[in-house]
């Protein structure tokens, strides 16, 4: 399987616009992702891309940079607009950003994950690990919490 391209998308998925973060959405995309008790650590809102319906704030994902490695990281889809392709559309957007770049992503929902192209992995950066901590901070235990990377192949 491949990554979609703009004109395979159903009409569903393509009323949302995704650009890059900016300082005008940085306290709310704050706000939201620390309700939804995403990861948060290093933050620049110039590292997410946004998804937006119209004028409003619909999602949002970043690139965390680690010194070596890159992590899909805070992905986060507001309440309204889930099971509408968006999660899917940011993942692969933002990893169309890096070609060619290995690119893990820590996860308690790896079903998700497997469709976007990435494949459970047990060797990962050491930088990962704090990641499964927090975690497990959250009350996933050890068989809920997956490292996966983007698979060069795409999803199964």
């Amino acid at each position: 399987m491949k990554k979609e391209s703009l004109q395979e998308q159903s009409p569903v998925e393509s009323f949302f616009s995704i650009r890059v973060g900016t300082d005008e959405f940085a306290g709310k995309v704050k706000q939201i992702a620390t309700g939804m008790e995403l990861d948060m650590g290093d933050f620049n809102i110039r590292d997410f891309l946004l998804a937006f319906s119209g004028d409003a704030l619909a999602g949002f994902v970043r690139m965390r940079k680690y010194s070596d490695c890159l992590e899909l990281s805070t992905l986060g889809v507001l309440r309204e607009y889930r099971k509408k392709g968006l999660g899917k559309k940011l993942v692969l957007a933002l990893l169309d950003k890096f070609p060619g770049e290995k690119v893990f992503v820590t996860t308690v929902i790896p079903g998700f994950f497997l469709k976007c192209g990435f494949a459970k992995t047990e060797n990962y950066p050491d930088s990962l690990k704090p990641k499964i901590n927090f975690c497990h901070s959250f009350g996933f235990g050890e068989g809920e919490v997956h490292i996966m990377v983007q698979s060069t192949h795409g999803p199964g």
